[in-house]
C-alpha cells in the first residue's frame, strides 16, 4: 500500500506527462511579489524571522507592459514574409492592446514594414534601420541594442520575435550569454523559422510536389533555406513559440504569438534581488495535490528529468530559472510558485 508521499509524488508526475515537453510557453519575472513578512503576534502561531521574504506567483496574475523587438531577415528570399508582416502587423498589436495590454514595437530590419497607426507612433514604435543577412539576426540584436534599449520598460515583459528562413552562425548560448550581460533581465524568444522536417528544412504548404525531391539549390525556392536550429534552441529554453516560417495563413503566426504575449502563467524565469541568498525553499503547489519542493541543482545541464531549479548570478540580482521538467509544470492549473529566503523556522 502506497503511503500519502508516494501518492502526492505520482500525482506530479502525471502532472508533467500531461504538459508537451520543455517550456514552450511565455514566462516573465517582471512583476514580482516580494513582500517582507513580520512576525505574527498571536503566540499560536509560529513566529517568522526578521528578513524573511517571499516572493510568490500565481496562475492569472496579467503582466500589463510589453516590449517586443523584431528582427526580419531582409535577404531577397524573405520579401513575401516582410510584405505580409506589414499588411498584418497592426491588427496584430491591436490584439494585443484589446486584452489590456501596454505594448511597445521596435522592428530592426532593413525598410520599414511597420505602416500607421502604429508606424507613425513615436511613442509606441521605434524603426532601427539595418540590413539583416540571411545567418544575422541575433547577431543584428545584439549589435544594434543601444540603439534601442533606451525604448524598453524595465518594468516591462520582453520579448524577441526572429522571423527568417535561414539559421544563425552566432549559436544560441553565446547570444543567449552576451543578451543577459548587456541587459542583466530575463526575456523571451519567439522564433519564425524552419522547423526540422526529417533533416531537411520545411517547404512552403503551397510548394509543388516536385519540391519534395528538389536538389538543395532548388529546394531552398520551394521553401526555408536552412533549418532554424539555433533560433528554435533559444525558443525552448526561454519558453518562446516555435513557429513554422513555411506556413501562407499568418494567422498561424500571429495567433501563437497573440497567445504567448498575453499569458498569465506562473514565471519560468525570476529575477531576485537578493545578490547572496541562503536558506531558501522553492515549491510548486496545487489544490488537491499539496507542494512538492523543488531540489536545487548545479546549472541547466543538471535538470535531467528532475523538478528542479538553478541559479546564475547577476551584477546586483539572483536570476531563479526553474528546469525543464519543473517549468512545464507551472502551465497547471491554479498552481503557485513560491520562492522563501531566510524563512526557515515559519
Amino acid at each position: 500500500m502506497r503511503n500519502a508521499s508516494s501518492v502526492c509524488v505520482a500525482a506530479w508526475a502525471l502532472l508533467g506527462l500531461s504538459v508537451v515537453s520543455g517550456c514552450y510557453r511565455y514566462h516573465t519575472a517582471s512583476d514580482i511579489t516580494d513582500a517582507s513578512v513580520a512576525p505574527e503576534r498571536d503566540a499560536r502561531v509560529p513566529s517568522v524571522p526578521a528578513g524573511c521574504s517571499i516572493h510568490a506567483f500565481k496562475a492569472g496574475q496579467k503582466f500589463d507592459p510589453i516590449d517586443m523587438v523584431w528582427v526580419v531577415d531582409s535577404s531577397r528570399s524573405m520579401l513575401d514574409e516582410q510584405a505580409r508582416i506589414r499588411q498584418t502587423i497592426n491588427d496584430f498589436v491591436s490584439d494585443v492592446e484589446a486584452r489590456h495590454f501596454d505594448v511597445r514595437l521596435v522592428m530592426v530590419t532593413a525598410s520599414d514594414i511597420v505602416p500607421a497607426p502604429l508606424g507613425g507612433d513615436s511613442a509606441r514604435y521605434r524603426f532601427v534601420q539595418r540590413s539583416v543577412g540571411s545567418h544575422e539576426p541575433l547577431e543584428a540584436l545584439l549589435d544594434e541594442l543601444p540603439r534601442y534599449r533606451d525604448f524598453l520598460r524595465p518594468k516591462a515583459a520582453l520579448h524577441f520575435v526572429v522571423v527568417t528562413d535561414d539559421d544563425s552562425r552566432l549559436d544560441a548560448d553565446d547570444f543567449l550569454a552576451q543578451m543577459t550581460a548587456q541587459l542583466g533581465r530575463s526575456f523571451a524568444v519567439h522564433a519564425v523559422a524552419s522547423p526540422d522536417v526529417d533533416g531537411a528544412p520545411c517547404l512552403d504548404e503551397g510548394a509543388i510536389p516536385e519540391c519534395a525531391s528538389a536538389t538543395n539549390v532548388r529546394r531552398s525556392a520551394c521553401g526555408a533555406a536552412a533549418i532554424g536550429r539555433e533560433y528554435y534552441a533559444l525558443a525552448q529554453r526561454l519558453g518562446g513559440q516555435e513557429i513554422s516560417i513555411c506556413v501562407d495563413d499568418w494567422g498561424k503566426v500571429f495567433g501563437p504569438l497573440l497567445d504567448a504575449v498575453g499569458r498569465t502563467e506562473v514565471p519560468c524565469l525570476v529575477d531576485l534581488a537578493e545578490p547572496v541568498l541562503a536558506d531558501m525553499e522553492v515549491t510548486l503547489s496545487r489544490p488537491m495535490i499539496g507542494k512538492l519542493r523543488l531540489s536545487e541543482v548545479g546549472s541547466s545541464a543538471e535538470c535531467g528529468q528532475e523538478r528542479a531549479y538553478y541559479l546564475l548570478g547577476q551584477a546586483n540580482t539572483t536570476r531563479l530559472v526553474l528546469c525543464p521538467l519543473a517549468c512545464g509544470s507551472t502551465t497547471a492549473e491554479q498552481v503557485e510558485l513560491r520562492i522563501a529566503i531566510g524563512c526557515s523556522s515559519q
